[in-house]
C-alpha cells in the first residue's frame, strides 16, 4: 500500500478505473501504523550538553532535538546555574548546525564525535574574525 500526503498532490484526473477498497480495511489504523513506522524509521543521534541560563531561553531557537519547553523545574542544574539536559537529532551535522545557534551558552558533553565537530566549526569561525581578515 502506499500512501500520499495531500499537500504534495498538485493535480488529478479522474480516469475510468475502479478500485474497491477491502472491506476489513482500516484507515485510521493503517495511517497510525504508517505513522508509527516513520517515527521509527528517523535516525535518532542523542546528545547531552549544558546549557547556560541564557542558553536555555534560546533552545526554542532548536527545531529537531529541543526539549519541551519550559522546562520543568527538576533539570539538574550545576554551580553555575548551567543546567544538563539529554537532546536528540538526526545526525552529528544537524546537530552541530544546530546547536552552535546558541554560541557559548552551550557545551556539548557527549558524544566526543559531536564535540570534535563543534571544535573545528569554533575554530573555523575564530579564524575568520582575526585581525588578518579585516
Amino acid at each position: 500500500r502506499r500512501m500520499y500526503r495531500v499537500s504534495r498532490i498538485q493535480r488529478a484526473d479522474v480516469l475510468p478505473h475502479h478500485f474497491d477498497r477491502p472491506e476489513d480495511f482500516n484507515l485510521a489504523g493503517a495511517w497510525s501504523d504508517r505513522k508509527a513506522d516513520f517515527a521509527a524509521a528517523i535516525p535518532k543521534y542523542p546528545v547531552e550538553v549544558r546549557v547556560s541560563p541564557t542558553g536555555r531561553r534560546l533552545l526554542v531557537l532548536l527545531q529537531e532535538g529541543a526539549p519541551p519547553l519550559p522546562l520543568p523545574h527538576d533539570v539538574p542544574v550545576d554551580d553555575d546555574g548551567w543546567a544538563r539536559l539529554d537532546l536528540t537529532f538526526e545526525r552529528p551535522e544537524s546537530a552541530a548546525r544546530l546547536l552552535l545557534q546558541l554560541g557559548g551558552d552551550i557545551e556539548v558533553v557527549a558524544p566526543p564525535e559531536l564535540r570534535g565537530i563543534m571544535t573545528e566549526a569554533a575554530s573555523a569561525l575564530s579564524e575568520t574574525y582575526l585581525p588578518q581578515h579585516a
